[in-house]
């Protein structure tokens, strides 16, 4: 028996699928398989490579300077060679990002529209996994790094917790999953 609303929430609370990111490498990448080559970096970039990362970039303009990312960058985790993030970025504006938990499997995946280099702002479905990366415990929807959409959460076992209707950052709504609306002031 479901108390009354908890029905019509249900589907309310069901995850929506992820935001399909064209992610250059698999979820169980590792180090020690992927080879330059791989990367398949941009014309005008170079390969700038080491035991923990990855990436295409063009060099820098100075003597000194730091190269500028463009294409895709992917990290690794130091202990076990395991991906740890993949992402791409376009003249040092990040566009998405995956990033991995220590013991595998996805902990997010977002799209960003940045305008700066490495102020990163969240825009579209940012989606957030329990260890293991099956299990979505957060979505959340930003335009230019503000809420602005529903935030819904759920405990590691995927049960909802409650889900917040945001106006450009300012929270108006608020549902619980047994159906129970509240405004926000």
């Amino acid at each position: 028996f479901s108390p009354p609303g908890v029905r019509a929430a249900s589907p309310f609370f069901t995850p929506a699928k992820a935001a399909g990111v064209p992610a250059w490498s698999p979820d169980t990448a590792e180090r020690s398989t992927v080879k330059n080559a791989d990367l398949k970096c941009p014309k005008g970039t170079k390969i700038y490579a080491d035991q923990t990362s990855m990436s295409c970039a063009f060099p820098a303009s100075t003597p000194g300077g730091v190269p500028v990312l463009h294409g895709i960058m992917v990290l690794f985790y130091e202990s076990t060679g395991k991906i740890k993030s993949q992402g791409m970025y376009e003249k040092g504006l990040l566009r998405w990002s995956v990033e991995y938990h220590a013991a595998g499997g996805r902990n997010y995946v977002a799209f960003y529209d940045d305008v700066e280099p490495k102020v990163h702002r969240e825009n579209g479905l940012y989606t957030r996994y329990a260890a293991g990366g099956t299990v979505v415990v957060s979505q959340a929807e930003y335009k230019s790094g503000t809420l602005n959409g529903w935030q819904k959460l759920w405990e590691n076992d995927g049960t909802p917790i409650v889900a917040t209707r945001y106006e450009n950052g300012k929270a108006v709504e608020e549902v619980l999953p047994n159906g129970t609306k509240t405004a926000k002031p």
